[in-house]
This record gives C-alpha cells, sequence and structure tokens, in this order.
C-alpha cells in the first residue's frame, strides 16, 4: 500500500512533464512525448546556481490499460542517486490522469481547485489540494516570462500525516523559446529555474511548449538532502 502510495506522489509531479499548451489561456494537445522521444533537462538550484544536474525523461511504449492508451515513461537523475524509475500517464486535451483516473494536472481557469495523492517520506500518505491562483508576468534570476502559469499546493488540512502549510509550487512558463521551470518548493532563497537543454523528436514549437512543472518534485527532494546536509554540516 506504501509503494502504490509512493508511486502515486512520483507520478504526480511527473505525469504532469508531459504537458503541453498553445497559448496563455487555451488547452492544447497534452501528450508531446511519445514511444522512443529524449527529453534532457538541465536543473538548476536557485539557492546555489552553480549546482546543477541533469534529468532524463524517455517514452518506451504504449500500454493498453482498460481499454486506454497509456505512454510508459522512463526517468532517470543524475544526481545523488540517480534512480531509474517507471510511470504510466494519459493525458486528455487539458488533463493528465494516472491509471486510476486519479487527476495530476489541469490546464483550467483562476482558481480551479482539485485534490490528488501524495506521500513524503518519513511523513505518511495524505492528499494534495491544488489550485491555480493565478496567470501573470514572474521574475527570476534567470529572466522575465508573460503569462506564466502561478500553481498553489498545500496539505490536505484533515490529515495529520502533513504540515498543512501552503506553499508555491509551481510556474508554469509557455513560450519562452527554452522551457523553463520556475519553482518555490523547497527554496527558502528564490524561486528555482529548469531549463530543457536538449530534446529529440520533439514537438512543433511554434503550436506546443513543453511544460516541465513535473520536475518539481524531484527538485524538492533534491533540496531535502541539499538543506540536511548543510544542516549537519554547520552543527
Amino acid at each position: 500500500m506504501k509503494d502504490s502510495i509512493l508511486a502515486g506522489w512520483k507520478l504526480w509531479f511527473l505525469a504532469a512533464v508531459l504537458l503541453s499548451i498553445s497559448s496563455p489561456v487555451t488547452a492544447g494537445m497534452l501528450m508531446p512525448i511519445d514511444v522512443n522521444d529524449l527529453y534532457v533537462y538541465t536543473k538548476h538550484d536557485s539557492a546555489n546556481p552553480q549546482n546543477e544536474w541533469t534529468f532524463h525523461l524517455q517514452g518506451l511504449e504504449r500500454v493498453d490499460v482498460g481499454g486506454l492508451q497509456y505512454i510508459n515513461i522512463s526517468t532517470r537523475n543524475e544526481k545523488g542517486t540517480g534512480d531509474y524509475k517507471e510511470f504510466l500517464v494519459r493525458s486528455t486535451e487539458n488533463t493528465v490522469h494516472g491509471t486510476d483516473g486519479s487527476i495530476f494536472f489541469q490546464i483550467a481557469p483562476v482558481g480551479t481547485t482539485w485534490n490528488s495523492p501524495s506521500y513524503q517520506e518519513g511523513l505518511g500518505s495524505g492528499t494534495n489540494v491544488n489550485e491555480i491562483i493565478s496567470i501573470e508576468s514572474v521574475t527570476v534570476p534567470y529572466g522575465t516570462f508573460n503569462n506564466a502559469y502561478v500553481h498553489k499546493v498545500y496539505f490536505d488540512p484533515d490529515d495529520s500525516s502533513f504540515s498543512n502549510t501552503p506553499f508555491w509550487y509551481d510556474y508554469i512558463v509557455p513560450d519562452v523559446g527554452w522551457v523553463k521551470q520556475i519553482d518555490h518548493f523547497w527554496s527558502p532563497d528564490g524561486p528555482a529555474v529548469v531549463e530543457l537543454s536538449h530534446v529529440n523528436t520533439v514537438p512543433e514549437p511554434a503550436t506546443i511548449a513543453l511544460l516541465g512543472i513535473g520536475l518539481a518534485g524531484l527538485a524538492g527532494a533534491e533540496a531535502r538532502r541539499r538543506r540536511k546536509k548543510r544542516t549537519v554540516d554547520n552543527s
């Protein structure tokens, strides 16, 4: 049970990597990745811009689950343990689902809320409450991006396993050439940026912009490890 919840939590973060949109307010095709597509991301730590690492996401195969077509994707993080994992995701026009039908991400108007499964290592399982709070211009050390989707996540207040403190989860930044992710998750010194450094077999850039918010979870895990290490080093 715990393993399935953990898989659901990580899928919630990673499935959103597959999203794309054609304009700031209109959903477009949501599955740019296909079998054999490879995405390689350079990730930067905003608290320490010199600290960067690489993340790979690749489409492996199509899988039929209950008559629905899913893409089996593999993920590998070239930092720390370099864990290799596989996940199944399915996209509709404006929503990404897991195999159990849970909503992991959706493109929707400001004020939209939804729940998704969550897991925090050492704290237990529960529910994330997600809300799209604005579409605006965002400035970070790496530049200014217009029409960024500002997305907030907080833990279900009825779940005692979590701290229940709201936090900025991500900004989804379309139509910026290099695709970037701005991340306030576990980053007290400012937002982090994820940059798409190489793509093989990409969708048409004029109509589709890849959204990298699914990497925020891994960025958070890395930052937690760094924060713990700094705490130990400074003690």
